[in-house]
């Protein structure tokens, strides 16, 4: 997964009216449009950053993800969190016939194992792979 990607996303998002979710409370408007420009810079830089190895995009990266895992976290153990999420997410869905839905519950609790899983891959991998990366302070161009 490269930020650089999701970066790019949450440039064009504060142009949208899109709630943002954030440790576990729900913002919009002008909130909603900085946390979304905040966290698209942040994840542009640390993308820029892993893939030209360096050590400060690593560690930005490491903050995203350990933020990421605590939203995470947030949103499976504290009760209430999902529902704010849920009923944000309806403002902008539009509404069908729900009756005949399945229940998403053992499908968000998948995603959200998944998501948590992959997070904990990547720190790892961004720890375990710490000397790949060097500072920009300590590399020499010839």
């Amino acid at each position: 997964m490269d930020h650089t990607d999701g970066g790019v996303a949450c440039v064009v998002l504060p142009f949208t009216k899109m709630p943002a979710f954030f440790l576990g409370l729900v913002f919009t408007g002008w909130a909603a449009a900085l946390i979304y420009a905040a966290l698209g810079v942040a994840q542009i830089y640390a993308g820029w950053g892993l893939l030209r190895l360096n050590e400060r995009g690593r560690q930005v990266a490491i903050a995203i993800y350990v933020l990421s895992a605590v939203q995470t976290l947030l949103m499976l153990l504290v009760p209430g969190v999902r529902e704010r999420v849920q009923e944000a997410t309806e403002m902008f869905t539009p509404v069908t016939e729900t009756s005949l839905a399945p229940d998403p519950t053992g499908i968000w609790w998948g995603w959200m194992g998944v998501a948590l899983l992959a997070i904990v891959v990547m720190l790892w991998l961004l720890v375990k792979w710490k000397g790949v990366f060097r500072s920009r302070f300590l590399s020499v161009r010839a």
